[in-house]
């Protein structure tokens, strides 16, 4: 499976904890190539390749410059606050080939359980629900896909980036599956990139992006719905 898969991971690591969770998901992805896109100019990670980007923090933007130095089959996306658990790339391609979709997410043994009543090895389970299947904090693409879309929508500069590319995903007519036997554990703990920001940017970072996803995509998604979880683990 070396260099099969380029994995793209987001960091802002204000503080050593925060760079520990990097570290972890950085240790975790062997023997994979990893390249993070790291805010602390300070910080390098050993066995990564670290980007500081010059540009203002946008999720999407950052995992677009990222894959502009990927060369792999495979393209991964994900959070910094995330553990490899052995056998996942294997199980997750072996799926997307099997059932010819190119667009992928692992499950989380805490949160899929948990909230979904999804448990490992219960199959796949197609669809573009966003945090049940489609997982912002985690998914695997088909270098083709990424080159077929061309870049991801930076429209959105935090919250509902992974909404948005959804949607994308919908306008080629692409499916997404969640994989379960493939296990990607989501920690939690990396939007702490959130803490500290005055209130009004906070607000501009949350609710003012749901409010623009919601006009821009006739949706009516609030901040309370069971189908917007992600806001109740950034209270």
């Amino acid at each position: 499976m070396n260099h099969t898969i380029d994995i793209i991971l987001i960091s802002d690591a204000k503080c050593d904890d925060l760079m520990k969770l990097t570290m972890g998901a950085v240790r975790s992805a062997t023997p994979h190539r990893v390249i993070v896109l790291e805010s602390n100019l300070d910080v390098e990670y050993e066995g990564a390749t670290t980007l500081h980007p010059e540009v203002p923090f946008n999720y999407n933007r950052y995992l677009n410059i990222g894959a502009r130095y990927c060369e792999s089959d495979y393209i991964f996306f994900g959070n910094n606050d995330i553990l490899f658990e052995e056998g996942w790339d294997r199980t997750l391609i072996a799926a997307m080939r099997k059932h010819k979709i190119r667009s992928a997410s692992p499950l989380c043994p805490n949160t899929h359980p948990k909230h979904y009543e999804i448990t490992r090895n219960s199959g796949v389970i197609i669809g573009y629900e966003v945090y049940k299947l489609f997982c912002g904090w985690a998914f695997l693409w088909e270098r083709s896909l990424y080159e077929q879309i061309g870049k991801m929508d930076e429209s959105f500069t935090f919250w509902c980036s992974d909404n948005v590319v959804v949607e994308q995903l919908k306008c080629l007519g692409e499916k997404h599956m969640l994989v379960t036997s493939s296990v990607v554990d989501h920690i939690g703990g990396g939007s702490r990139t959130l803490i500290g920001l005055e209130d009004n940017l906070y607000k501009r970072y949350t609710k003012d992006e749901l409010d623009t996803f919601n006009q821009r995509f006739d949706q009516k998604i609030t901040m309370n719905d069971e189908d917007f979880p992600k806001a109740k683990f950034l209270k």
